[in-house]
């Protein structure tokens, strides 16, 4: 989360370092990006950036965390309307799904995390996603936390696969539908 002389700064200027975040997480993954990018990109002394962030990696999570809300926002507003029947909106998160992951604005950003987060980032990622991340609290409102752990870890898995074998948008489509119809009925078919 960045620090509060972040959230001082004018709108006009939070905007533009949060776009000029996002181009520069979209462009490669984070283990090649560096804070001297940022500070050059932004023409601000390296200083400010560690004013505003205590490092790259959070940096970087808070710009994931604010790009992917609208996936997870998604799925929650279809257990709502579907009087939070998780199942129901497991069978139409699909295309919401395939939406946000194949847009121009976040495909590159997903990209990234998927095929070169590793271990170690993925453990600090969660743990930053249990300190700031609003989805988690949110869903356990909304429906059982383990319940939600497990469909989680399949979509999750199917995105990571996307990316892994280059599905395009149909057939990321046909294997979370798959899914969707084994985590309801079971595989036993």
């Amino acid at each position: 989360m960045p620090k509060s002389t972040y959230f001082n700064l004018s709108e006009d200027k939070r905007d533009k370092i949060y776009r000029t975040l996002v181009e520069i997480f979209q462009q490669k993954p984070i283990q090649e990006v560096t804070v001297q990018e940022i500070v050059t990109a932004l023409e601000i002394p390296r200083g400010s950036f560690y004013q505003y962030f205590d490092s790259l990696q959070e940096c970087y999570f808070y710009v994931l965390d604010q790009e992917t809300v609208e996936i997870h926002q998604g799925f929650c507003a279809l257990v709502v309307a579907n009087d939070h029947d998780v199942l129901a909106a497991l069978d139409q998160f699909g295309p919401v799904a395939a939406d946000e992951i194949f847009s121009d604005k976040h495909y590159q950003l997903y990209l990234h995390k998927y095929l070169h987060m590793d271990e170690g980032l993925h453990q600090a990622w969660q743990a930053y996603q249990l300190d700031h991340s609003k989805f988690d609290k949110v869903m356990s409102a909304l429906a059982d936390p383990e319940e939600i752990a497990f469909i989680s870890a399949v979509v999750h898995a199917l995105i990571k696969r996307l990316f892994v074998e280059s599905w395009d948008r149909t057939t990321f489509l046909q294997h979370y539908n798959l899914h969707a119809k084994w985590i309801k009925q079971g595989i036993a078919d």
